[in-house]
């Protein structure tokens, strides 16, 4: 968990800032400061890492969004008459969670890199 979540991003950060990358776009987890004394004590190292990698990709002065996803799906949507929603906020709100395709999540991902 330290070697993936915590100093890989934060190489890549650094690596990102020394070639002048425009934007960088991290995948992370929703719920990264909350305290929850139903996790596994794996699951809290996790998001420990996840958590030092955000702070190091911050401090690193490369510009950056972090997609914070709660629960991952394999269901992209399709039907064009479904209602969902997507909440964009800044930091770790208890109130939210929910179920994000990867497919949908990689659109956010993708067009994240357009934003300003």
């Amino acid at each position: 968990n330290r070697r993936i979540y915590g100093e890989a991003v934060s190489e890549l950060a650094r690596l990102s800032a020394a070639q002048g990358v425009k934007k960088f776009v991290l995948i992370s987890s929703g719920g990264l400061t909350q305290d929850s004394g139903r996790r596994s004590k794996y699951l809290k190292d996790v998001l420990y890492w996840k958590l030092k990698g955000e702070d190091n990709l911050r401090a690193s002065g490369v510009p950056y969004t972090i997609v914070r996803a709660y629960s991952l799906g394999e269901e992209k949507t399709t039907d064009v008459n479904a209602t969902s929603e997507l909440l964009i906020f800044q930091g770790d709100r208890i109130d939210v969670g929910g179920l994000i395709s990867r497919h949908d999540l990689a659109v956010v991902a993708v067009e994240s890199l357009n934003s300003t």
